[in-house]
């Protein structure tokens, strides 16, 4: 088992076609509550076999207000033998202050310049693609937002955009759900060769890249009005 920890949609970058929309929406936080983080703990604690990876993303998860309190809580999973490793992903724009380097968590991540990126706000089912679902929720494993568990962190965007709020899950679970929902709005549901030759480098990302197909348009529009009020 595999977890994403989405501890906050806080950013410093802009990244063109961020998946979840950091660069669209810069004034939102979504932040994962500690009280909602310390449940996530004590459900690792209690599952019967052991978590090979807990990999913390954003946003940039160095902006959370209780960013030193989660790599202490995180090492202790370590150490208790809960959890094979921590991985915390930033962008690489902060200094990661030496408070914040806590025994058995490593930092990685790649600095925005240095990213290569999908049209993530083109949905398959407009390209009219065939559609089949792709290794991020087995590789990248369940995702925890703010909200609850979602079976992969792309669906963070696409379940507020698509009116699809009920795939939530708010206890952990143990095997993927909802994608025949959520891959026909996401890109990396397109086929192999199709992503392949759609890979850019930030600098190269097309104006027609960045504009979103028709049913993201009408998604992004809607979910301004819900919850960016």
């Amino acid at each position: 088992m595999r977890i994403e920890l989405n501890l906050t949609l806080r950013c410093n970058a802009k990244c063109p076609n961020c998946n979840r929309c950091c660069d669209l929406y810069p004034e939102r936080t979504d932040d994962v509550s500690f009280s909602q983080f310390a449940d996530m703990v004590r459900e690792v604690r209690a599952t019967p076999s052991e978590v090979t990876r807990i990999k913390v993303v954003g946003g940039e998860p160095l902006l959370h207000p209780d960013f030193e309190s989660v790599c202490d809580a995180l090492s202790g999973l370590v150490a208790g033998g809960y959890v094979g490793k921590v991985k915390i992903d930033t962008n690489g724009i902060l200094e990661v202050l030496p408070r914040y380097r806590k025994p058995h968590i490593s930092f990685s991540g790649t600095k925005p310049k240095k990213k290569v990126h999908l049209p993530y706000l083109w949905s398959p089912t407009d390209l009219k693609l065939p559609i089949k679902p792709c290794s991020q929720p087995r590789f990248c494993g369940l995702s925890l937002d703010n909200i609850g568990w979602l079976p992969c962190s792309p669906a963070i965007m696409i379940v507020r955009a698509f009116r699809l709020k009920h795939l939530y899950k708010y206890e952990m679970p143990t095997e993927t759900w909802g994608l025949d929902e959520i891959c026909k709005h996401c890109i990396h549901a397109a086929p192999a060769a199709w992503r392949k030759e759609h890979e850019r480098a930030l600098c190269d990302i097309t104006e027609e890249e960045k504009t979103p197909s028709p049913s993201w348009k009408e998604g992004l529009e809607r979910y301004k009005s819900v919850y960016c009020g």
